[in-house]
């Protein structure tokens, strides 16, 4: 009774052991991949965008991305190919380009920059996340170890206990028969 006792104590343990370490590796790898996602931007290029230059402003193409911000016109031409200068515009943090002068043109071309928010996730990224996850939980094994140890002693100990209650050892019994 004994033995199998202790064996299923010890196996019960290790397995307790176990699934805490896996858990923590899961969990610290979901909260690496979200801060990750949740705070990436990208910066975006976008040439030859047809449009206008007026005061009542045209609106870029790629406003309505997620997370589009911090746009910067990098070059105006008109029809014709010339360049104008892009002291003559402004771009507003919603994407809205208007003129900045009294200069009107019909039919513009814009070259601009803007960040966005970047959902993709590459597959070195994610190894590189569940790298990081599991050295943090590295970090921790030993102590997940010393209260595994500190549950098996104790565990060990109250079956001794009740082991030595049920022998009614040192229980002043009549010896003898008296």
């Amino acid at each position: 009774m004994g033995k199998g006792l202790v064996t299923g104590l010890i196996t019960g343990v290790v397995l307790l052991v176990l699934a805490v370490i896996i858990s923590f590796v899961i969990i610290t790898n979901l909260d690496t991949v979200n801060e990750d996602l949740g705070t990436a931007s990208t910066t975006a290029t976008v040439s030859d965008e047809a449009g206008f230059l007026n005061g009542t402003g045209y609106t870029v193409d790629y406003a309505g991305v997620d997370g589009f911000s911090s746009p910067v016109i990098t070059a105006i031409t008109n029809a014709t190919g010339d360049l104008i200068s892009v002291a003559n515009a402004t771009i507003s943090s919603a994407g809205v380009i208007i003129n900045a002068t009294a200069l009107t043109e019909g039919s513009t071309i814009f070259n601009y920059t803007y960040k966005y928010k970047s959902t993709s996730t590459t597959v070195e990224d994610l190894i590189g996340n569940y790298t990081e996850g599991v050295n943090n939980i590295s970090e921790k094994i030993p102590t997940i170890l010393l209260i595994a140890a500190v549950v098996l002693i104790f565990s060990i100990l109250l079956i001794l206990w009740g082991m030595y209650q049920r022998m009614n050892v040192g229980s002043g019994g009549n010896v003898g028969g008296l």
